[in-house]
């Protein structure tokens, strides 16, 4: 979550809390859908303020992630899911 208003980290997880209550009802469904702990583990925070024209200022918690993430030796694609702007 990096948007330069309003939209965090914390607001993904109270939808997250949300679908965990849901979970139960869900998996009547279907036993494929991710624990609210798994989703919980991939939110991460990045850049709140605007990105300067560099395209950025300070690593952030999202930014580490996403570069430790593409380091690894994968043959998987890497999908990043963004909420607001791309600063990270």
């Amino acid at each position: 979550s990096s948007p330069f208003g309003n939209g965090r980290k914390e607001d993904f997880i109270k939808i997250i809390d949300l679908y965990e209550k849901d979970l139960p009802k869900l998996k009547l469904h279907s036993k494929e859908f991710p624990s609210p702990h798994s989703l919980r583990e991939l939110c991460k925070q990045g850049g709140i303020v605007a990105a300067p024209y560099k395209g950025y200022s300070t690593p952030t918690e999202g930014s580490n992630w996403i570069i430790n993430a593409a380091k690894k030796n994968s043959k998987q694609s890497l999908w990043v899911l963004v909420w607001g702007g791309i600063e990270d």
